[in-house]
């Protein structure tokens, strides 16, 4: 178990401090989702009764987090209200699936967000290889570098293209291709 699902778990505990009959779960919840579609979200003075401000933004953040993993996995009610189950109260767990699940607004904002990363896309590498000898302050380097040039398009009306040149060592190198495999791995897990 990671910190990061202790924490979220330990956030989404904090819904069963709203009273079922309420109404609060399911406020609070249409209001986290109205916060993901760029409108007001929730409001701590509207909570404080039940939960500290602490329990507030735990309980924020892990059901913001919950709601993205939702709307990737499913959208049916009892598979969510399932997964709420392991650390919400059953008819809590119910309550805020049936609101999750109606919400199609944000299965459209988290749509536009995610194809918003970038419209960029890489359409041509070259690179040179050369050995720097010396510098100023050193007298003798024998240095590999490599001059990589990215040429990066980005669709629009022109499809105007961007040229990137870089100038990496051997470590500089590595890191940028480790860097793009990790990019690549997220990407494919986005689209999967």
């Amino acid at each position: 178990c990671s910190y990061y699902t202790i924490k979220m778990d330990a956030g989404l505990r904090n819904l069963n401090k709203f009273s079922v009959d309420s109404g609060t779960c399911e406020k609070f919840s249409h209001s986290v989702m109205d916060a993901m579609c760029g409108r007001e979200g929730p409001v701590f003075s509207d909570y404080s009764k039940e939960v500290s401000l602490e329990e507030f933004c735990q309980l924020q953040a892990a059901l913001n987090d919950f709601i993205r993993k939702s709307f990737r996995k499913s959208h049916e009610i009892d598979k969510i209200a399932a997964a709420l189950e392991r650390e919400v109260d059953g008819a809590i767990s119910r309550r805020v699936a049936e609101c999750i699940s109606v919400r199609q607004d944000v299965v459209e904002c988290l749509r536009e967000e995610s194809s918003t990363i970038s419209y960029a896309s890489l359409e041509n590498v070259d690179w040179n290889l050369k050995v720097a000898m010396a510098s100023s302050s050193i007298g003798s380097l024998q240095t590999p570098l490599v001059n990589l040039e990215l040429q990066v398009s980005k669709p629009n009306s022109t499809n105007e293209s961007e040229t990137f040149e870089l100038e990496l060592s051997h470590d500089e190198l590595q890191n940028l291709i480790s860097s793009l495999d990790s990019c690549n791995k997220v990407v494919n897990q986005l689209t999967a």
